[in-house]
């Protein structure tokens, strides 16, 4: 989905859900649909695999298992030229056993960061104030992505 300014430039409404994958392993930054990517490379591969979930009226039958430490250049989705606005992100832990966190990142500037334990897929808001800009999307250690939505 795009958004146009007064201007004329248009900007991509971050949105990605279960019809925007399949099933694989990545070892190399690949585009996934325009404006986003998955960062990684044979020594930080993310993959995508079947696991259902629901939250916020939302069913996910994919997650993306990023699968250790991301950051803006390895195990991360990565989105350009974003729309201004609040976006939220379904996701949990990659351990039941360990607390972990998300970070979403512009690339400089922390947008947002939480915590989950594993036990409850969980969403993490985050907003984006001024068109055109970066996203990275990573956590701090193992964590799955299930989608980002408005």
């Amino acid at each position: 989905m795009a958004t146009t300014d007064k201007g004329g430039s248009v900007y991509t409404t971050i949105s990605l859900g279960s019809g925007d994958l399949e099933a694989k392993t990545f070892s190399e930054t690949t585009t996934l649909k325009t404006d986003m990517e998955i960062i990684a490379d044979s020594s930080a591969t993310v993959a995508v695999d079947d696991n259902s979930k629901k939250i916020d009226g939302n069913e996910y039958t994919l997650r993306i298992k990023l699968s250790g430490t991301g950051s803006t250049t390895k195990r991360a989705i990565h989105c350009t030229n974003v729309a201004k606005g609040t976006y939220k992100i379904a996701w949990i832990s990659g351990s039941k056993n360990n607390t972990r966190a998300i970070v979403i990142s512009d690339g400089t500037n922390q947008l947002a960061t939480a915590e989950n334990n594993g036990n409850e897929i969980t969403s993490t808001s985050f907003t984006v104030s001024s068109d055109g800009g970066d996203v990275y999307i990573y956590g701090e250690a193992a964590i799955n992505i299930y989608g980002i939505y408005q």
